[in-house]
């Protein structure tokens, strides 16, 4: 049986809130094993940041009040890591056998994830791509 991103993380014992005005799309408390997620976000956008916070959870980050700013943004660009590349796997799955048809804009595009991303994105497909291959 598959099971969805939501039901993977409740059996994690992690708890999921919808919250109003917290700031940021999502945000991963382990002192409390919960993920909060900013309310109005569409589907995509939702599993998008689940996986994020899934990220710090499996990565097993912890912010602390003296964490450098530095520190913080390793984390969340491992956190990052670790969401685009699951999806990069689910991309790349449809494209079995024909690597020339992968499109790093129409990645980003289907997973509605912003350009910014496009460096990792192209870094993550490409490695991914070539372990394949390997």
């Amino acid at each position: 049986m598959h099971q969805t991103l939501k039901e993977i993380i409740k059996d994690l014992g992690i708890d999921i809130v919808i919250a109003y005005g917290i700031g940021r799309d999502g945000l991963y408390l382990p002192e409390t094993d919960t993920i909060f997620i900013r309310e109005g976000l569409t589907d995509i956008q939702m599993h998008n940041v689940l996986l994020h916070e899934l990220g710090h959870l499996i990565l097993k980050h912890a912010d602390t009040p003296l964490s450098s700013p530095c520190y913080h943004m390793k984390q969340e660009s491992q956190a990052d890591d670790f969401w685009i590349e699951a999806l990069a796997k689910e991309y790349l799955s449809k494209f079995e056998g024909q690597p020339e048809y992968v499109d790093v804009y129409k990645f980003l595009s289907v997973y509605q994830i912003e350009l910014n991303y496009y460096d990792k994105a192209k870094h993550i497909l490409t490695k991914l791509m070539l372990e394949s291959f390997a």
